[in-house]
């Protein structure tokens, strides 16, 4: 995951931290559709966790609501369209001495997909 660690995040001039969005592809896991062609034409569902960053709790659930309202129902070709599977709870990210250095917003979607072997 693009999440680097608290020493190399990127720091405006008040030391407080620049709000970005990590993303992360997971393997595919198998859905719920089956064929004669065996499982290179079966339904999967694609994971794509995303984590929304920022130097406050307000701003990373803002960040992840306009994520959210992006990636939502967003298609792709041989798929349907993004739907979410988890997420909502914003978290502290803190250092070794207990100082909070930043908050993530967790999101996870998923798109169903067919895979080909071409």
């Amino acid at each position: 995951i693009a999440m680097p660690d608290l020493e190399t995040l990127k720091r405006n001039s008040a030391g407080m931290i620049y709000p970005y969005v990590a993303f992360q592809l997971l393997m595919p896991q198998h859905a719920r559709g089956e064929s004669f062609g065996g499982v290179w034409s079966a339904d999967y569902d694609l994971p794509v966790n995303l984590q929304a960053i920022g130097p406050t709790a307000d701003l990373s659930r803002k960040l992840a609501n306009r994520v959210y309202e992006a990636v939502l129902g967003f298609a792709v070709g041989h798929g349907g369209g993004f739907r979410p599977r988890f997420g909502g709870a914003v978290l502290p990210i803190a250092s070794n001495d207990g100082t909070v250095q930043a908050y993530v917003h967790p999101m996870s979607f998923a798109v169903r997909v067919q895979l080909f072997n071409n």
